[in-house]
């Protein structure tokens, strides 16, 4: 009897201590790609001073100088609040799902690469103008430094479906 009470109070301690941890991993997995929307940031290669106020819904307003330093800016922000969903809607333009996903979504895949969605994206980048050729490279330099400033820290979802994006 005294055998089976240090047993059952031995699996009561573990099991609590198990819940403890898990609550620790749970919080700390999804808290490390929360922004800190009060640190100030140096993004590289701008030409003028940029200022983003966050109103009470969190919702950015940049100030720019010119239109460079506002896309790479808005290229940055959009990052940090969605670059899961950015990563996602490239993964499903591109037909790549199902390596992130499972198998189940191959279909679906061959489906979305059945659209041509890659080469179509090409032809209207050939087709635009240098300012908007611009404009694209300086949101996507602002999404680039954003991966490169937080590796490690990026959103929950990539640690558990265990990739990062490219």
């Amino acid at each position: 009897m005294k055998i089976l009470r240090i047993s059952l109070v031995i699996l009561l301690i573990l099991i609590f201590m198990g819940v403890i941890a898990g609550g620790v991993f749970i919080r700390y997995s999804s808290r490390k790609g929360l922004p800190d929307y009060n640190k100030n940031i140096t993004l590289d290669q701008l030409s003028d001073s940029v200022v983003v106020f966050r109103d009470s819904t969190a919702m950015p307003h940049v100030y720019a100088e010119n239109e460079g330093d506002l896309y790479r800016t808005v290229g940055y922000l959009m990052a940090q609040d969605r670059l899961w969903q950015m990563d996602l809607l490239r993964r499903l333009t591109q037909g790549r799902l199902a390596e992130i996903l499972g198998r189940e979504l191959v279909q679906t895949d061959l489906l979305f690469r059945a659209l041509h969605f890659s080469q179509k994206s090409r032809v209207v980048l050939e087709n635009s103008s240098e300012t908007v050729v611009s404009i694209l490279q300086s949101f996507s330099n602002g999404i680039n430094q954003y991966l490169e400033d937080h590796k490690g820290k990026l959103p929950p979802e990539f640690s558990v479906l265990g990739y990062e994006p490219e």
